[in-house]
């Protein structure tokens, strides 16, 4: 069976990872015979040309995961399919688990966004929504979908350990779309030059994991302000980003014993293969995720004035309670396991 897969594919570690996760997802319930055309969503413009192809060589049209529900330039959303060309399309179609995206202060998407939503929902075989509170976001809007465990969760699979003697903390600092995480750089690296001390104190190494490009530059900054120590590091984003080396990234968040993270991906990817995480949150969907999942909340905004001492408090709480937090992540991701395979069979 011919899929093409239209997802985030712009040099985003996160994105590729969730295209890994939806992937495994439909191969394990879907269809086992399944073979992917990857397409990526900020390139594939819809028109007359494209959906005669589609139409021609594809067995299904599968769109997702990602926050891909975010609005731009007006009436545009990531997945660009016209409102006119949308009964043209005679494959069957599935937009699993996308994510209502906007950032605090964006405001919400444009009606025209909303109508073209509509008008896909009432084409395709199936249009579902994540579950970090976006089913409830759209719903405000008129829209109402299903919701799904986000594929982000099914990352996981035999990755051999990173070279890194002892146990390392991963640190994933995003560093783009600044004015709505609403943070300062200077008194963000102020406050992770603490948490990062106390981590090396506590013995552990510690390894930066950018997602885009911009990341790595503010996790670069972080470690020359602290004077290049032995045992701080950053992984290869030319490296990992690549296709081919992304399970390499993963395999990074599957034996940290613990993630700091900035961004849902790196929220989900790690308690997906039962990494206990602490969130800096910058953006709605964050707190949303660890409410309705009822994971332990070692979550703290990252402006707050006591982001240090409340992260410091956090992680040595999450060596005490190490076992107990990765035996409920467990029964969680079964649950969502469980639920994924149900609604895709």
């Amino acid at each position: 069976m011919n899929a093409w897969h239209v997802y985030a594919r712009y040099y985003n570690f996160g994105d590729y990872a969730l295209g890994i996760g939806i992937r495994n997802l439909f191969s394990r319930y879907f269809h086992p015979q399944l073979l992917f055309k990857l397409l990526d969503i900020h390139t594939l413009h819809f028109n007359e040309q494209i959906i005669s192809e589609l139409n021609s060589t594809a067995d299904l049209l599968l769109v997702g995961g990602g926050g891909l529900i975010h609005g731009f330039a007006g009436d545009k959303w990531m997945f660009r399919m016209p409102d006119d060309l949308i009964p043209k399309l005679n494959v069957p179609c599935v937009i699993y688990g996308v994510g209502y995206n906007q950032f605090r202060g964006e405001g919400d998407i444009h009606p025209g966004i909303i109508e073209n939503l509509k008008l896909l929902d009432s084409k395709c075989l199936s249009f579902s929504v994540r579950n970090d509170g976006s089913r409830e976001e759209l719903f405000r809007l008129g829209i109402d979908l299903p919701e799904v465990p986000d594929p982000g969760f099914f990352v996981d699979g035999d990755y051999p350990r990173p070279a890194i003697d002892g146990e390392y903390a991963l640190i994933q600092l995003a560093n783009d779309v600044k004015n709505a995480r609403g943070f300062d750089d200077s008194i963000l690296l102020w406050n992770m030059e603490k948490v990062v001390t106390h981590l090396l104190q506590q013995g552990y190494k510690v390894v930066l994991c950018p997602h885009v490009k911009a990341d790595d530059t503010l996790g670069r900054q972080l470690i020359e302000k602290m004077g290049n120590p032995a045992g701080v590091s950053s992984w290869n984003w030319y490296e990992i980003i690549r296709d081919e080396h992304n399970v390499k990234g993963l395999a990074y968040y599957k034996h940290a014993k613990i993630v700091i993270g900035m961004r849902g991906h790196a929220q989900i990817c790690a308690a997906g293969m039962l990494t206990p995480v602490i969130t800096l949150g910058n953006h709605r969907k964050h707190l949303d995720l660890i409410k309705k999942l009822h994971l332990p909340e070692y979550y703290v905004e990252v402006n707050d004035p006591q982001l240090a001492e409340k992260m410091i408090v956090m992680i040595d709480d999450i060596e005490i309670n190490f076992e107990i937090i990765k035996a409920r992540y467990k029964n969680t991701l079964a649950d969502m396991t469980e639920a994924s395979a149900v609604f895709i069979k």
